[in-house]
């Protein structure tokens, strides 16, 4: 049984993948904070490499990064209606994390350039991967 007839595979990759995307943000914060020392460059590096390797397996080898990627015209009813339920709920669940970390930025003086950069980027990650994980998350098979 592959990751995309198991939803419960599919829920722990989703997890990792998310948590390695958790392990970029704090290795920079703690290369901010600490100076950028080979250790926390490697293991910052390895989290990057790590969360890619899930994202293939969790959004591409299932075929969900398509789905959602999709031209309207491509795809069934079915799925249309899967997606867009998946963009309200993920986009809901983005602007706020988003502007959550905007305001955090803002008012704790977070603000390097690097640190900047890591932030949009996971950002960018999230705004493209949640309608994917969400259909993961929820469906039985997909």
């Amino acid at each position: 049984m592959g990751i995309s007839e198991s939803r419960s595979k599919r829920r722990m990759g989703i997890t990792i993948n998310y948590g390695f995307l958790l392990s970029i943000l704090l290795f920079a914060c703690a290369g901010e904070a600490f100076g950028w020392t080979v250790w926390v460059k490697v293991c910052f590096w390895l989290s990057v490499i790590a969360g890619l390797l899930t994202f293939f397996t969790v959004h591409v080898m299932t075929g969900l990064w398509r789905l959602v990627h999709a031209k309207v015209d491509t795809l069934d009813e079915r799925e249309i209606q899967l997606t867009l339920g998946s963009l309200r709920y993920a986009y809901g669940f983005f602007s706020v994390t988003a502007l959550l970390a905007i305001l955090v930025m803002a008012v704790f003086g977070f603000g390097s350039q690097t640190l900047r950069l890591v932030v949009f980027w996971v950002l960018l990650y999230l705004a493209h991967t949640l309608p994917s994980s969400v259909i993961a998350w929820t469906e039985r098979r997909v």
